[in-house]
């Protein structure tokens, strides 16, 4: 009959019925059903399965209840019905279940239970006994009735003994029975005693102290607490969690009342939040922080968190509002210079670089990153000045990028080597990460693709880390899918360009251009030329000329290889790009447009023409050491003679 139930519970489709069966089997095994009882089991059998959904902790707990309640009698693996199973009364939910398991202890087993989950789901020993409020014999007589009743585990002995809630649901519950101003004092108790138990190193202790103190609503501790457990998870590359406590950090300081002190606490976490979003690639985030920071900054007049205050939001509009961006930084400049406070000025003019790639101003790109080179000694070269990275080494990475699209190769490639060298002496994953990314940029530049590939492939296995969003490293995944996809693997780039999210905006390369790229080598001219018209409608949205000389010239490829050729369209795109290019100083763009136009000259025979663009392509590309682009522009000759 037993293995008639067993048979019948094996029918039922649902999450954990193997469980279920085998919590069934523990509670009601075969000897305690009779012939006579199996019709009341299996009733009382559909019943609980029906109200625990197959879930095996929500059975047992029912179980527990119908004991307690007297409804079951008898002993752990042999319990029977006492009355009718129609007036068998299942709580519907666990939680409910469990609510009232709790309300049926005794007043002080409750009181403790309620201590013990103010404390968190593991409950040390010496904390539980400094709040406990009653003399050790008592407390320990209570934790074994609670231990009995299976709500709580002793979980450790050494270093010092522990108890555990034997589920988390348990604690959830408890800790909601109790009143608000009822856990707000035990949370300010349990503050209290943290500080004496662990005195002289409360640092140690920084999260748990900011739970417990935000929970008192003590906000003079909270704040500290909360900003210290930030740093914390920040210099562990949790960043993620860093973001969360400073964000916390910043209410609690708000809530303090405004003297000069707590206002400069208040500005200052923020800034420490900027850079934890900065790494998670928030900027929507991070615009409000830096506006409050800076409105801040103004009301307290200071002119060094003011300029710290002007720097980040500089950083926060990029590719947003160039215009705006350059007026933020020119203030944040002229407050660097005048206070001689190195962090601004050096960040200042590393940021206005950036500023002026995404412009396409490589010269003025060049001149900025090298002075804020300059201006850090070597001796300061690690800092990050408050920044998410070493300003040093993202310095040295623009730079390399800004020479790189003049076609001075050599010289970028040094730099951006120097940045990776700067970022692993230091053991810092952010610097490692956006270095290998910008080496991999160049390398794409230059067209050492699969070099890379490799550089975009380590940059990925470092973001992994840092505990940042996907979509954050999108622009690494592009590139790298272009890497492969001119290395002769365009299924495997394509189907990591089309898993890439949207993320951040790049400043290195065109994205945009790059995907249409990779659409064109994997003959998807259709695609390759939607994309190529999207990038070139975002950089003259945005201002990014560089950008739109990028997107003009691959619109010219797209042309080039449709079918029937678009030569007209072609010719267009290839001159308004070179066009562009020229003035932007952008020599290796300039030998592509030649190498295209000499394709297209010659595609519609006109071998002469073909021939001078041809050529001036190969003097370039060899000037400028692009071997990849050489080799392909050498065999469009021979193939003419």
């Amino acid at each position: 009959m037993y293995a008639g139930i067993v048979s019948w519970l094996g029918q039922d489709s649902g999450p954990n019925l193997s469980v279920v069966r085998d919590h069934w089997r523990t509670w009601f095994p075969a000897s305690a059903v009779g012939r006579s009882g199996l019709e009341e089991t299996l009733v009382q059998r559909r019943l609980l399965i029906e109200r625990t959904e197959g879930n095996p902790f929500f059975l047992e707990e029912s179980v527990r209840a119908l004991v307690e309640t007297r409804e079951l009698a008898g002993e752990r693996g042999s319990y029977r019905l006492v009355g009718p199973v129609a007036s068998l009364q299942v709580p519907v939910g666990v939680q409910a279940i469990l609510a009232a398991r709790i309300d049926r202890l005794a007043s002080e087993d409750k009181r403790l239970l309620q201590i013990a989950a103010v404390i968190g789901k593991d409950v040390p020993w010496p904390l539980l006994e400094a709040i406990g409020g009653v003399p050790e014999g008592e407390l320990r007589a209570g934790l074994a009735r609670l231990q009995a009743a299976e709500l709580l585990l002793e979980a450790r002995l050494f270093p010092d003994l522990e108890y555990t809630f034997k589920h988390a649901l348990t604690h959830d519950v408890a800790y909601e029975s109790l009143l608000h101003d009822r856990r707000r004092i035990l949370h300010a108790a349990v503050v209290t005693a943290l500080e004496r138990l662990h005195a002289g190193r409360l640092g140690e202790h920084a999260e748990h102290l900011a739970h417990h103190a935000r929970r008192a609503e003590v906000w003079d501790k909270a704040a500290p607490f909360l900003r210290e457990a930030g740093r914390k998870a920040f210099a562990r590359s949790a960043n993620r969690e860093a973001a969360e406590y400073l964000e916390l950090a910043a209410a609690a300081f708000d809530r303090l009342p405004q003297t000069r002190e707590t206002l400069e606490h208040a500005i200052d976490v923020r800034f420490e939040l900027r850079t934890a979003l900065q790494v998670l690639r928030a900027t929507d985030r991070q615009r409000p922080c830096l506006a409050e920071a800076l409105r801040l900054a103004e009301i307290l007049g200071d002119q060094r968190r003011l300029g710290y205050a002007l720097m980040f939001a500089l950083r926060a509009t990029l590719a947003e509002d160039y215009a705006e961006g350059i007026r933020l930084g020119s203030r944040a400049l002229a407050i660097g210079e005048a206070l001689g406070e190195l962090g601004i000025h050096a960040g200042a003019n590393c940021y206005l670089g950036i500023t002026n790639i995404g412009l396409g101003r490589f010269p003025e790109a060049v001149r900025f990153c090298e002075t804020a080179i300059a201006l850090i000694p070597l001796a300061r070269a690690h800092e990050r000045f408050g920044q998410a990275r070493m300003v040093a080494n993202l310095a040295r990475g623009m730079l390399g990028i800004a020479l790189a699209r003049q076609g001075r190769f050599s010289e970028g490639l040094a730099y951006a080597r120097d940045a990776l060298e700067m970022a692993q002496a230091a053991s810092q994953a952010y610097s490692i990460s956006s270095s290998c990314f910008e080496l991999g940029c160049l390398r794409l530049l230059k067209g050492e693709n699969a070099e890379a590939a490799r550089d975009f492939e380590q940059s990925l296995e470092v973001w992994r880390t840092l505990q940042a969003p996907a979509s954050a490293s999108s622009t690494t995944v592009v590139g790298l899918g272009l890497a492969y996809c001119r290395t002769g693997r365009a299924p495997e780039g394509l189907t990591l360009i089309n898993g890439a999210q949207g993320g951040t905006v790049a400043f290195h390369y065109s994205e945009g251009a790059a995907v249409a790229e990779a659409y064109l080598l994997a003959a998807q001219t259709a695609e390759a030329a939607a994309q190529a018209e999207r990038a070139l409608g975002m950089a003259r949205q945005k201002g990014q000329r560089a950008f739109e000389a990028d997107a003009l010239h691959v619109g010219g490829e797209v042309a080039t290889r449709a079918e029937p050729l678009e030569a007209a369209d072609a010719e267009r795109q290839y001159r308004a790009a070179m066009s562009l290019a020229e003035e932007l100083g952008m020599r290796p763009l300039v030998a592509h447009c030649h190498f295209g136009l000499g394709k297209l000259y010659r595609r519609t025979g006109k071998e002469d023409q073909a021939r001078e663009h041809l050529t001036t392509a190969t003097t370039m590309y060899r000037e400028m050491d692009m071997r990849f682009w050489l080799e392909h522009a050498e065999a469009e000759m021979a193939e003419m003679r």
